[in-house]
This record gives structure tokens, C-alpha cells and sequence, in this order.
């Protein structure tokens, strides 16, 4: 109290925080590349209270999984959308594409992917799982008529968040280079180092990190340790004037 006591006033100031969200995603064989996507779809929107990733299978979660996300409490829950195109990259040619009552050829495939890849693909069971997450918590809704209106409920790698705020549109935002997962970084590692980082560049599928056993072990231990120890390699620097290619 002393030393507030030559103060004559107190400037306060009251923000809104950043909103809690949990993704809803597939966890089926492919559940690193979508779980990859869903980061980068969050590091496009303002959220820094934090996200919770929730893998499901045919449309199931896990009841641990389901008691995690209850005790976060979320402020919305969403599930990543899926695109022609994002369903091409994480398995090419395993979609049934037809044109003109015809399966596509390969030259017609690349036609359609480039014409109307951006078309989100249904997804009941993503629909079925983000309904039994969104039960157990008290998201942001609003009564309209007889029942109840969530207004944002899907999360689109290809920018679209809804009512979440874009980071874009924030001031104040620092510039110059960020430590983030590379694009091409698939696996464990490369999981981990976008859950730490974020994701500024749209994930591929691509391999295992392709560094020395001494960066390894530093990112490895820069991972363990939040921070504190060891040393994340070059290759993890996104530069903002670097090329940003949508694959």
C-alpha cells in the first residue's frame, strides 16, 4: 500500500479475452494430417485463451476425452471442415469424383479439385461428434424460437471462422519472423512443434523431419521443457516475406 499511496488514481483498463475453443476432428488413419490442419486453422484466428483438439472415430469420443473438454469449458465447439481439396491432399485419388455420370479421369480429377476444391465435403459423423461434445458444455448460444442457436459451429482451414475474430484483422500484431511448424513436417515432431508454435503455413502431408541428431535432441528437449532448455532448429523460422504457396 506504501507504494501505491503517492498515486493520486489508477488507470484501468477491461478487454475481452480470447475465446476458448475445441475442435472437433476425424481421428481415423489420417488423424496427424487433419489434426496438423485444424492448428493451422487456428493460428488464423484470435484465440489466446487457448484451443483443445478433440480427435473422434466414426463419429465417437472418447469418454476421457469428453470429460477433458467438459472441465475446459469451451466457449464454442466446432468441427474442421473438410474440403475437396483438403481430402485430396491427405489421400490423393481415394475420393470418388464423377463428371458428366462418369468417373473423372486424372486431367479431369485436377479440373475438378481446382474448380471446386474449396466445396466442404458432408461429414455426419464429424456432425454427430461435435453435437455430443457441444451436450456436455456450456458454449455460447442464443434461444431462437423453441430451441437454441449456436452461432459459430465450424472451423475451415481455408479461413473461415465465423464470428471468430481473424487474426488479420487485429492491431498491434508483431512483425517480422516466428517460430512455427514447417509445412512439411509430419509425425510426432511435427505435431508437437505446431501445438507449441502454431502453424502459419498450410500443412502437407510430407515426412519426418529431415534434421541432424543434434537438432533433435534440442528440439526435443526445447519441447520437455517449454522453453527453458535446449534449442528449436532454423528450419522452424517462418519469415514473413518467405513465399506461402496454398498446395
Amino acid at each position: 500500500m506504501d507504494a501505491l499511496a503517492q498515486f493520486d488514481h489508477l488507470d484501468a483498463r477491461m478487454t475481452l479475452r480470447p475465446a476458448r475453443v475445441a475442435v472437433v476432428f476425424d481421428g481415423g488413419d489420417d488423424w496427424g494430417y487433419w489434426a496438423r490442419l485444424a492448428i493451422y486453422a487456428v493460428s488464423q484466428v484470435w484465440g489466446g485463451a487457448g484451443f483443445i483438439l478433440i480427435p473422434h472415430r466414426d463419429g465417437e469420443v472418447e469418454s476421457s476425452l469428453l470429460r477433458a473438454v467438459a472441465a475446459y469449458d469451451p466457449d464454442y465447439v466446432v468441427l474442421l471442415r473438410i474440403t475437396l481439396r483438403h481430402a485430396e491432399v491427405a489421400r490423393p485419388r481415394a475420393q470418388r469424383l464423377i463428371l458428366d455420370g462418369q468417373p473423372a479421369s486424372p486431367t479431369q480429377r485436377q479440373w475438378l479439385i481446382d474448380m471446386a476444391g474449396a466445396t466442404v465435403r458432408d461429414d455426419p459423423s464429424g456432425e454427430q461428434a461435435r453435437d455430443a461434445v457441444a451436450a456436455i458444455c456450456s458454449a455460447y448460444r442464443r434461444r431462437m424460437g423453441e430451441g437454441w442457436f449456436e452461432e459459430v459451429t465450424a472451423l475451415n482451414a481455408d479461413g473461415t471462422g465465423g464470428r471468430l475474430t481473424p487474426i488479420s484483422g487485429l492491431e498491434g500484431l508483431p512483425g517480422g519472423s516466428h517460430l512455427a511448424a514447417p509445412a512439411d513436417w509430419r509425425g510426432p515432431m511435427g505435431l508437437a512443434l505446431a501445438a507449441r508454435c502454431g502453424a502459419l503455413v498450410e500443412p502437407v502431408p510430407g515426412s519426418a523431419p529431415q534434421i541432424s541428431d543434434d537438432e533433435r535432441r534440442d528440439l526435443i528437449m526445447w519441447l520437455l521443457s517449454g522453453g527453458r532448455r535446449g534449442t528449436p532448429p532454423y528450419s522452424a523460422v517462418w519469415h514473413p516475406a518467405a513465399s506461402r504457396v496454398r498446395r
